[in-house]
């Protein structure tokens, strides 16, 4: 039983990661690709519920390693930067939720620190790296510049993870594995 167990864990983790992949992808080919990249978020958050999350840091590394069979482009960049460590993050404060007081403030104080570090970051990547990057025109274009944008990202920031974490109990609730949900 306890391989069977671990088989059914390891073809999750195959699976997520093939889905992401394809997602990632996506996000380097389409217009709208960040849409792409936060459900790559999805299938890694699934992985974690599902699997756990030995599971899902191998989820999560196998598909931003098979996302190279493409060159080197917005996709690979959000998918390390921001859409992997968020999935980790929201597993982490899964038991936080937006339906109490206490546990929403917390929860959206985790997700301002997260959305202001992981901004900082891409933006401070983006000006040495990446100068093409549209987030520095974006920055560029807003009257006060860095600031006004970091309070947009919180803002956006908080609300994805509204959305994100409502689908992520839906679809969790939904995914029967092994004949257990």
């Amino acid at each position: 039983m306890q391989n069977r167990s671990q088989s059914i864990k390891i073809a999750l983790a195959a699976v997520g990661a093939s889905l992401a992949t394809v997602l990632i992808v996506l996000t380097n080919l389409l217009p709208a690709g960040i849409f792409f990249s936060t459900f790559a978020a999805v299938c890694y958050y699934i992985v974690f519920e599902k699997a756990g999350i030995a599971h899902g840091i191998l989820c999560i590394a196998a598909a931003s390693a098979l996302s190279f069979i493409m060159p080197f482009g917005a996709g690979q960049f959000i998918n390390l930067f921001l859409f992997a460590p968020y999935s980790v993050l929201a597993f982490l404060i899964r038991k936080l939720r937006y339906n109490k007081a206490a546990t929403a403030i917390l929860r959206a104080a985790v997700i301002v620190v997260f959305a202001n570090l992981i901004f900082m970051a891409i933006f401070f990547s983006a000006v040495a790296l990446l100068p093409e990057l549209a987030v520095l025109g974006f920055v560029e274009s807003l009257n006060g510049g860095y600031a006004v944008a970091a309070v947009l990202v919180t803002l956006a920031g908080i609300v994805i993870d509204i959305g994100f974490s409502y689908a992520c109990r839906v679809m969790c609730a939904k995914i029967k594995i092994g004949g257990r949900k």
